[in-house]
């Protein structure tokens, strides 16, 4: 008897060794992008308003 093997296990990569083969799994981390911080310059100078850093997902429930 054969056995098939899933389409996405033949695509994953294997990397001979000296007793077999090993396989390596890949992940993808995505993470939701910040929305846009809103940036002044004043006479060079970069500011920022509070409220504009709730745009960052780290501050959003601060």
């Amino acid at each position: 008897m054969v056995a098939i093997s899933p389409r996405w296990l033949l695509n994953l990569p294997q990397v001979n060794i000296e007793e077999g083969t090993y396989q390596i799994n890949r992940h993808r981390t995505v993470l939701c992008q910040s929305d846009r911080i809103e940036v002044r310059l004043e006479d060079n100078t970069p500011r920022l308003e509070a409220p504009a850093m709730r745009a960052l997902s780290l501050l959003r429930s601060s």
